[in-house]
């Protein structure tokens, strides 16, 4: 929690960083290579959301992200760095609403009905 919040308590944006550059020292990097190489079998949409001032995910790994996936659909947010969901959390949700809305006809008819509360309670 030190680290996250920069020995403070309260959240700062030095300390998040010093967070998850800890946290992904660990991943071997075969393994995400191999994982990304399997996206371009994945056929359903997909939103890649990038912070655009992100300084621990360089931004020519969300363009690469974004081509692997056949129907990738790439945003970047503005005045966010890498935990959008912190920096902007009311612009993320209305990129997720707006993706679910413009694909949704795309979607198995299952999936579309729950996302539209249509399924019947069991």
């Amino acid at each position: 929690m030190r680290l996250w919040t920069g020995g403070s308590g309260q959240r700062s944006r030095s300390g998040r960083s010093g967070a998850i550059s800890s946290s992904t020292c660990a991943v071997d990097k075969r393994d995400t290579l191999q994982a990304a190489e399997r996206l371009r079998s994945f056929e359903r949409p997909a939103l890649v959301v990038w912070a655009a001032e992100d300084r621990v995910m360089p931004p020519e790994h969300e363009r690469r992200l974004a081509e692997l996936l056949p129907r990738g659909r790439l945003i970047e947010i503005d005045d966010s760095y890498t935990l959008i969901p912190e920096d902007r959390p009311v612009e993320l949700s209305r990129v997720i609403q707006d993706f679910v809305r413009d694909t949704l006809w795309l979607w198995p008819h299952d999936a579309a009905d729950i996302v539209t509360n249509q399924v019947q309670p069991m």
